[in-house]
């Protein structure tokens, strides 16, 4: 083996790691990309959940609200809330 030779193959092995090394990083931020893909995702789902809850206690209080109905019953409602209306609310203190 001469000089050219081990020339050719230290040129050959220097660019198989630089290639090697370009796809790992190119990987790497790959992973990155989707994780944050699936925070995303995580998060909008939290955000649609807590809107839904939130739509869900503002009808209710809209119903307390409503002209229609007396006052005695809308006070009966706001002290004794139903074991529906009160699981949302005990899950958030």
């Amino acid at each position: 083996m001469n000089l050219g030779d081990l020339l050719t193959v230290t040129i050959v092995m220097g660019t198989v790691v630089l290639l090697f090394a370009t796809l790992a990083s190119a990987y790497k931020r790959y992973l990155a990309y989707l994780e944050r893909k699936l925070e995303l995702a995580a998060d909008t789902h939290a955000l649609k959940a807590r809107e839904s809850d939130l739509e869900e206690r503002l009808r209710h209080l809209e119903n307390l609200a409503s002209p229609h109905r007396d006052a005695q019953d809308s006070a009966h409602q706001l002290t004794h809330p139903t074991e529906e209306q009160a699981m949302p609310l005990l899950a958030h203190t």
